[in-house]
């Protein structure tokens, strides 16, 4: 075998093994697709199941509870009103837990779903100024491609959250918008003495997100550290032909 046939060969040997890897690899990814799917589904189930039952027997419990008040006596007047106290913390509780398996508007738009997220996020946090720039209108997609979306935003500002110091001006700016065919969602959180995470466990977890969301979506997640603040910009393609909704 002279030298030019020996190097026709390992060019077909190296094109071979690249495109048979590239196939598992392709495999792989759209197992591991299927799984979070599956996984996502569940979840709504779940947190339908829990708003459809449990909420209906709360409600049930509750007003119960208010119709014998009414006629009671004072001594046990005072008991049901306590145990109508319990009641009311018992449906807060199921909503948070409702709402920790699937946000509201989950299935039915997506900015509503991370105003939602946004607001009851920094609802808990003191002195923190939050800035929304959200569609009015977005193309309907998988309950799964959101809820992705949902949770890298969500792991995105608990690690943040870390970098900050407790008496530092801090702010949130979020912007959905949609480019032709491409959906683009940028998100910074920002600080006066807010430092640069370089290769602190923030950055790792932050990296850590960008590969889950590049390899689940499929799409592109960029992370940046600049002026004081940092952002994350993240990419994926929509399908534009589906309805949108308002």
């Amino acid at each position: 075998m002279n030298t030019v046939e020996a190097i026709v060969t390992s060019a077909a040997g190296f094109f071979f093994a690249l495109a048979y890897y590239s196939h598992r690899w392709e495999q792989q990814r759209r197992v591991l697709q299927w799984h979070y799917t599956k996984q996502s589904d569940g979840l709504i189930i779940q947190s339908e199941a829990v708003r459809e039952q449990f909420f209906q027997k709360a409600f049930a419990l509750r007003r119960s509870i208010e119709l014998c008040s009414v006629s009671a006596p004072e001594g046990l007047k005072t008991q049901l009103d306590h145990c109508l106290d319990l009641t009311k913390d018992f449906s807060t509780f199921l909503e948070q837990v409702s709402d920790e398996l699937s946000v509201p508007f989950l299935n039915e738009s997506l900015p509503l779903a991370l105003q939602y997220l946004l607001k009851r996020w920094v609802s808990g946090i003191s002195d923190i100024e939050l800035t929304l720039e959200l569609p009015s209108q977005w193309p309907l997609q998988g309950a799964d491609k959101h809820r992705l979306v949902l949770w890298c935003v969500s792991e995105c500002l608990l690690a943040w959250q870390a970098q900050l110091s407790q008496t530092s001006p801090k702010a949130i700016q979020l912007a959905l918008y949609q480019t032709d065919c491409m959906a683009k969602l940028q998100l910074s959180f920002s600080g006066r003495v807010l430092q640069k995470p370089n290769d602190t466990p923030v950055m790792s977890e932050l990296k850590n997100i960008q590969q889950i969301f590049q390899l689940i979506m499929p799409g592109r997640c960029r992370v940046t550290f600049k002026s004081w603040a940092l952002e994350c910009h993240f990419s994926w393609s929509l399908i534009c032909t589906e309805q949108v909704t308002e």
